[in-house]
């Protein structure tokens, strides 16, 4: 009897022991490792297109486009990214090259600046673009697309 005790008490301690092990290596990830998700629910400012004939596609920090969509005049773009230290940055431009075709398409590029955030957590943001700059006279729609994400048209109708 006296053996038992002595045996249950031996296994209680040891599994104390495994237990504030595994605790002690959770706690001695580094911060890379850790991440979050922040979600702003809040549209950013509407942006207007900026149309440059000069313009060349630059390296823009990452981003993944979720979704795309069109209200009224405007684009509609659900992106995420990683960081949540600093205020990012977003310019949708283009050269104003439209392709010839029914209705006429344009390529947009979504530079995305992350001001050297360094932080990992995964923010989604939503942004607005106003579309107006764009119309192709003579026409009543046009295909938007955003540059590597070609498979996501919008057609703007206006």
């Amino acid at each position: 009897m006296k053996r038992l005790k002595v045996a249950l008490v031996l296994v209680g301690v040891l599994i104390l022991i495994s237990s504030s092990c595994n605790k002690r290596r959770e706690m001695k990830k580094s911060p890379a490792d850790q991440t979050e998700t922040i979600n702003t629910k809040e549209k950013e400012a509407i942006s207007v297109v900026e149309m440059d004939p000069t313009y060349k596609n630059i390296k823009t920090d990452s981003f993944t486009l979720l979704e795309s969509s069109l209200e009224g005049d405007n684009l509609i773009l659900l992106v995420q990214y990683g960081g949540g230290c600093r205020e990012h940055e977003w310019k949708l431009k283009t050269n104003g090259a439209y392709a010839k075709s029914l209705p006429p398409q344009i390529t947009l590029n979504l530079e995305h600046n992350a001001n050297s955030d360094m932080c990992r957590a995964l923010v989604t943001d939503t942004l607005e673009f106003n579309l107006e700059p764009l119309r192709y006279p003579g026409n009543l729609q046009l295909d938007v697309r955003i540059l590597g994400y070609e498979k996501q048209v919008n057609r703007y109708t206006y």
